[in-house]
């Protein structure tokens, strides 16, 4: 069977399985994979986690999307610089959430506000 035969079955067979970003990156991955010659375990790895990551990302999407936000706001869109008694690098690393992995406390202390 001719390798463009194959090829086509697979994004196909991707398709049908709802692995919707394997099959839009597949040509890249496979390039990479000629170059970097990983094992097939590591390749295979690494497809999961591509897809893995797109259907989380079209998760949040959908769900900020369900919840009607007035406006969408992330860290990133916060200026520090407006508020300079915070630390921007421990709050970068609080969002992380390596602290709940290591079992570690996180206290947060101030006078309480209302948002209005």
């Amino acid at each position: 069977m001719s390798a463009e035969l194959v090829h086509a079955r697979v994004v196909d067979h991707l398709k049908r399985l709802r692995l919707g970003t394997l099959a839009d990156r597949l040509d890249a991955t496979l390039g990479e994979a000629a170059r970097v010659q990983p094992t097939y375990i590591d390749f295979l790895d690494q497809l999961l986690r591509d897809e893995m990551a797109a259907k989380q990302r079209r998760r949040i999407e959908m769900g900020i999307q369900i919840a009607h936000f007035p406006s969408v706001k992330t860290l990133e869109d916060f200026d520090f610089k407006f508020q300079p008694s915070i630390d921007a690098k421990l709050v970068r690393e609080l969002a992380t959430g390596r602290f709940i992995a290591s079992a570690e406390n996180a206290l947060f202390f101030g006078p309480p506000e209302s948002a209005t």
